[in-house]
């Protein structure tokens, strides 16, 4: 159970790590193509992205942190 746990935070955290990467790259580009109303959108995505990648990693060290407690 634990072990799934780990592999499917791992699994998603590649995920956001790509996703983040993706975001960033067309940051540059989308700001001199479509205007600053894009980048903007573009910038608020990469922070969200950044956001969700560092809760996955917290979430990550938190289940492999666990002794089998129950947290309520």
């Amino acid at each position: 159970m634990k072990q799934d746990l780990v592999e499917r935070l791992e699994a998603l955290i590649d995920v956001g790590s790509a996703w983040a990467d993706d975001v960033e790259a067309l940051r540059d580009s989308i700001s001199r193509q479509a205007g600053a109303g894009a980048a903007l959108s573009i910038e608020l995505a990469a922070r969200r992205a950044e956001q969700a990648f560092v809760e996955l990693q917290t979430a990550l060290d938190d289940v492999r942190s666990a002794d089998g407690r129950r947290v309520k």
